[in-house]
Parts: C-alpha cells; sequence; structure tokens
C-alpha cells in the first residue's frame, strides 16, 4: 500500500509552480553568483549566467539551457 500524500511523478510535474517551488531554490543558493549583482556574478561567458530574468535562465549554452520549462 502506498502512503498518502505520496505522489507520482506525473502528478507532482503538474502541481509544480515556479514561482513557489523553483523561484526560492534559485533565490536561496544561485542567485549570490548568478543574480543581479555583476560584481558577484560568476560563469557562462563575459557576463555571466544570469538566473534571475528569464532570458539568462533560457540562454543557449552550447545545446543547452539552465532552466527548461515544463
Amino acid at each position: 500500500m502506498v502512503g498518502a500524500g505520496v505522489l507520482s511523478a506525473e502528478e507532482a510535474a503538474s502541481d509544480l509552480d515556479f514561482n513557489r517551488d523553483i523561484r526560492p531554490i534559485l533565490s536561496n543558493h544561485c542567485f549570490r553568483c548568478h543574480g543581479p549583482d555583476e560584481e558577484e556574478r560568476a560563469g557562462g561567458g563575459e557576463s555571466g549566467l544570469r538566473l534571475d530574468k528569464p532570458a539568462g535562465q533560457r540562454e543557449d549554452l552550447g545545446g543547452y539551457a539552465a532552466v527548461v520549462p515544463g
């Protein structure tokens, strides 16, 4: 018997909300080096990988992106 509260991967993905579930992770662990502060930003070429803006999240990084919608 599967315990209550355990979701299949398909069910969990359908309930996933970027602002509620993903943004806090990026904010707490990634934005310091990949956020708006040009002095702190690291990786991804001259300007650095930006995860605080959708364009930076989806930028082509040689065949892949840091964040892929869906």
